[in-house]
């Protein structure tokens, strides 16, 4: 026997460790192996000592073995040759195997190295070959609220037919409890508060007991097990019950790490909706004009697998803390420049980390400006200027990273001046470089709001600059008119998109008929006020953080301010201009109805206008329409003798009416079309304008098999690039279903029954939201024949 002051003599000489054993659980059948890992930190397993020792049910401690290097064994009494030691160097591991296992083996196994024990030990549980077996799948059932779950037990050893099954349950943070039992005759016996959503089930054809649970719940997410024979369960499967909006979303930081040679960097990736310990990590690296490739995974168990490429230099973590992975690279080397990707559920990803690894005398690129904010036309030149490298011997790369978006090629500027542009890249990109200053220059004429991106330049196609963001600022003004009666409130509104209103200065300007346009007042970021002189407190400005606007509010308006007023920032980024129209309060009231009308194409709509303070039998009538994301255009113009004049393009199909009885005008358009959805003005007098009144319909797309169809939506009195959007179906004869959601950040989340065919988008031109369904399928007819966006 071995003796303990012996035992507590040598282990006072070791370097105390951290010790971790693993499994927390191994399950072994009579007769085979069982293999338990000690995993020592802060210390060699060449050089230590190792004590096994083992604490049977409702029994003393007894001591297995001890181990002295190099591989010295003394076993306790009655301990044979079947329990072995060993050490394994790669993983500093010490390693227990124990052969021919008996069920007499099954107990907790401890070992201690250098005065510290592992505390949790590893439970061998040793089955006869005849005890049954039972086996849960999947390990973990992902479902959404409002579905079925399945969770299955497959049972080794004995027939399901002849045997009672029980489920149980452990929810978050409370003890387990008794769902139901099944006995062999097929009769239920739920504990109480447990309803008939679950119902068991056994299938002799794959031997396996079966839990339904229908209408899940959120307060279903629990671990359940199966259970025979009182005492013998399975490993249990892992419910997650979400919402249809909370898949996990990985944010990773930094977006760019630059690190010298020879150091260390974390590169870590966070995660929303979703816990990292229950959760399997993949991370993907992808090296400037090649493919993305796995680099390593990390397990719930704690398992790590590695490619072939993956170096011990990777290593994969969890913060729990933070709820984050991780992964440190130690000693860096240029080969390691990529951009690294965390996934989970081989579906949800992060948008990566880009990695730049500098050596002495690896290039230094410096990106100039770090922000540069234009407006749609103009020109924008972006510079990168190079050190320790000629930029007339280099390559040059530029990228681009749009908001939600990967990053994308944009072109290749080879020495000899030789261009190759990206797919969907324009001659309006074009890379020089400047000898003068060594730097490279990308000029982008005609720039669109699409443009906006931070674009990046490299070269050696492993070397990044930092980035320059690219804001082509829009300023949007509403309304495009205003009309307010002499001594009433006016409020023109600016929006601003790519800049926030809380950091820019505004200028306010109005132009006069007949006049130059002048300075109305400017307020600073500190919302300091400076008026020209002529303008009194009765024009006072203000800036909404919540919809970051710049607000003009003019009171006790006068005749004298009818103009176009317009806002400006950086001095030479203006809006379109409001007119304000301020009109005696003798002039006509124009009043229209309805709001809003629908109607189905090929049917007939009716827009009325009525008026106050004028009879409509001697007054000429005017109809606009200003349909999404274009110009107001006249429709027709109706002369009191009934004399109609229509605008270019418009038929007979828009019919102007007026009846005395209710003093109204009527515009009449029949066999309306999708073309037709706009919002209709009427105008009395040549200048007093109702509010509008806004015709749609529900739309229907036909679209023969096999092709694609865009359904739009467009937006009013908001900004698509504000506004999350959420896409809807109805088949006929049943409930509406959540589709599909893109949210500002430029994620997409999806329901169950949405398919890669179904992608939204942004068109922000045009302020709409769209849905594309490519390789349209008549099984989904009336899935697609109904699609709301709310």
């Amino acid at each position: 026997m071995i003796s303990k002051t012996l035992f507590v003599l040598t282990l006072s000489l070791c370097v105390s460790g951290v010790l971790i054993q693993s499994p927390s659980v191994e399950r072994v059948t009579e007769g085979q192996t069982a293999r338990l890992q000690c995993t020592v930190r802060n210390a060699a397993v060449s050089h230590t000592y190792v004590y096994w020792y083992r604490k049977l049910p409702g029994k003393d401690w007894e001591s297995v073995l001890f181990d002295e290097p190099p591989n010295r064994i003394t076993r306790g009494a009655g301990f044979t040759e079947r329990f072995q030691s060993s050490r394994d160097t790669s993983s500093n591991s010490f390693i227990l195997t124990i052969t021919m296992v008996q069920p007499s083996d099954t107990a907790v196994y401890y070992c201690t190295v250098g005065g510290s024990d592992s505390r949790k030990g590893s439970l061998l549980n040793v089955t006869s070959v005849n005890v049954p077996v039972l086996i849960q799948s999947p390990s973990v059932e992902r479902v959404t609220e409002g579905q079925t779950a399945r969770l299955q037990c497959t049972v080794r050893n004995a027939a399901v037919t002849h045997t009672d099954v029980h489920w149980y349950r452990e929810l978050p943070g409370k003890d387990r409890e008794r769902v139901l039992t099944q006995d062999t005759g097929n009769n239920m016996h739920r504990s109480p508060g447990i309803t008939e959503r679950f119902q068991p089930s056994r299938h002799t054809s794959n031997n396996s007991f079966i839990l339904t649970i229908t209408m899940v719940q959120p307060s279903d997410t629990a671990v359940y097990y199966c259970s025979v024979w009182g005492d013998i369960s399975g490993n249990g499967t892992q419910l997650n019950v979400t919402t249809p909006l909370s898949d996990p979303v990985l944010m990773q930081y930094p977006t760019v790490s630059k690190v010298p040679e020879g150091q260390a960097v974390d590169l870590q990736c966070a995660m929303y909706n979703a816990s990292v310990i229950d959760t399997d990590v993949h991370w993907h690296y992808q090296r400037a004009g090649y493919h993305t490739e796995w680099l390593i995974s990390q397990f719930v168990n704690g398992t790590i697998t590695k490619s072939r490429d993956s170096h011990h230099r990777f290593q994969p973590s969890r913060n729990v803390g933070s709820n984050s992975y991780i992964l440190t690279i130690v000693n860096v080397t240029l080969s390691d420049t990529a951009v690294y990707r965390c996934s989970v559920w081989s579906y949800i990803h992060g948008a990566g980390t880009q990695l730049n690894v500098t050596g002495e005398n690896v290039p230094v690129l410096i990106q100039s400006p770090s922000v540069e904010r234009v407006t749609e036309g103009q020109t924008a030149r972006l510079q990168c200027t190079v050190r320790n490298a000629a930029v007339s011997r280099a390559l040059v790369y530029w990228d681009r990273e749009r908001p939600g978006k990967d990053r994308e090629m944009l072109l290749i500027d080879e020495p000899r001046n030789s261009i190759t542009r990206g797919p969907g890249i324009t001659e309006r990109f074009q890379s020089s470089r400047h000898t003068s200053n060594n730097s490279f220059i990308l000029t982008i004429t005609m720039v669109q709001p699409s443009d906006t991106a931070v674009y990046y330049c490299s070269v050696w196609g492993s070397v990044w600059g930092k980035g320059s963001r690219l804001n082509v600022t829009i300023l949007i003004q509403s309304p495009s008119v205003e009309r307010v009666t002499e001594g009433q409130t006016a409020q023109l509104r600016c929006t601003v998109r790519n800049a926030a209103v809380s950091h820019t200065d505004v200028h306010w300007y109005r132009e006069l008929p007949g006049k130059d346009r002048e300075r109305v007042l400017t307020q600073d970021t500190g919302n300091n006020i400076h008026r020209s002189p002529g303008f009194t407190e009765r024009f006072q400005p203000s800036r909404h953080t919540s919809n970051n606007s710049f607000i003009l509010t003019i009171t006790m308006v006068q005749p004298s301010d009818t103009a176009v007023y317009y806002c400006s920032v950086w001095g030479d980024i203006s809006g379109n201009g409001t007119q304000l129209n301020v009109t005696n309060q003798k002039v006509q009231h124009v009043t229209q109805s309805p709001s809003v009308e629908r109607v189905t194409e090929g049917q007939t709509a009716r827009l009325q206008c009525t008026v106050r303070d004028a009879a409509v039998s001697g007054i000429l009538v005017i109809w606009d329409r200003e349909r999404p994301g274009k110009d107001r255009e006249l429709v027709l113009v109706d002369e009191p003798s009934n004399s109609i004049t229509r605008g270019p393009g418009f038929t007979e199909r828009f019919q102007s009416s007026r009846h005395t009885s209710n003093n109204s005008f009527i515009l009449t358009i029949t066999m309306v079309q999708p073309s037709d959805t706009a919002v209709y003005y009427c105008s009395v007098g040549g200048s007093n304008w109702g509010k509008g009144s806004r015709l749609n319909y529900p739309t229907v797309s036909k679209v023969p098999e096999g092709q694609a169809v865009d359904l739009q939506c467009a937006m009013y009195n908001a900004s698509v690039i504000d506004t999350d959007v959420h896409w809807h179906y109805q088949r006929a004869g049943y409930h509406t279903e959540w589709l599909i959601s893109q949210f500002v950040n430029g994620t997409i989340t999806k329901s169950r029954h949405s398919h890669h065919r179904f992608q939204p988008s942004r068109n922000v031109s045009s302020n709409s939201h769209i849905l594309t369904i490519v390789n349209i399928k008549p099984s989904a007819a009336n899935e697609e024949q109904l699609l709301l966006p709310w």
